[in-house]
């Protein structure tokens, strides 16, 4: 979740607007493993390749969390016999569901992304701290490693501001692009501004 997880009564009041029984899994990033690595869910970097919040440029996907989440989201939907599952996250938590989706498409029905990000950046270093070119080389990494595998999930929807300074709307732009040559169930929604909490 975007600056910590989410209050208990924010997931009741959603519950209630959509009118079904919900079951939310809301993870959080693992603790430093004891070797020192960090985590920003499924993307692992040091301390050092954090330096500047870098960490989704310098960092790597980190293979083990995402399938010891999916197996809980799988465990979690066949216990309590879902209909639908899907996963969807706020700016880093949108960066989380894009992982997930792409790590197992076969377990999401929608992937849903709110001024979430991916892994490296387009954005030039003025504007974003990264290393250029190693931040659009990353990032098209993460679009040809990546995002390809959500072509099997069977909705995949981004919404974004374009005003957005904290996650690169033209990076999402890409990413739906992306999705977009694969399939035809993807869809950015771009909207004048997003409130930052």
């Amino acid at each position: 979740m975007h600056h910590g997880p989410i209050h208990a009564a924010e997931l009741e009041k959603m519950q209630r607007r959509l009118w079904h029984r919900v079951v939310y899994l809301v993870p959080t990033s693992p603790a430093p493993s004891e070797d020192g690595m960090l985590f920003s869910w499924g993307c692992t970097f040091t301390k050092t390749q954090n330096r500047k919040d870098l960490g989704y440029v310098n960092g790597n996907l980190h293979k083990p969390f995402l399938a010891a989440l999916t197996s809980k989201v799988n465990e979690l939907a066949e216990y309590f016999q879902a209909e639908r599952v899907m996963a969807m996250g706020y700016s880093m938590g949108g960066f989380g569901a894009l992982q997930l989706g792409s790590f197992a498409p076969e377990s999401y029905d929608a992937v849903v992304s709110v001024a979430g990000y991916g892994m490296g950046t387009l954005e030039p270093t003025e504007r974003s701290g990264a290393p250029q070119p190693k931040g659009r080389n990353v990032f098209q990494w993460f679009l040809d490693n990546s995002i390809s595998h959500l072509a099997d999930v069977p909705v995949v929807l981004g919404i974004h501001a374009p005003s957005d300074t904290m996650s690169s709307f033209a990076d999402a732009a890409q990413l739906s692009l992306r999705g977009w040559k694969l399939m035809k169930h993807v869809e950015l929604r771009a909207f004048p501004f997003l409130l930052r909490f």
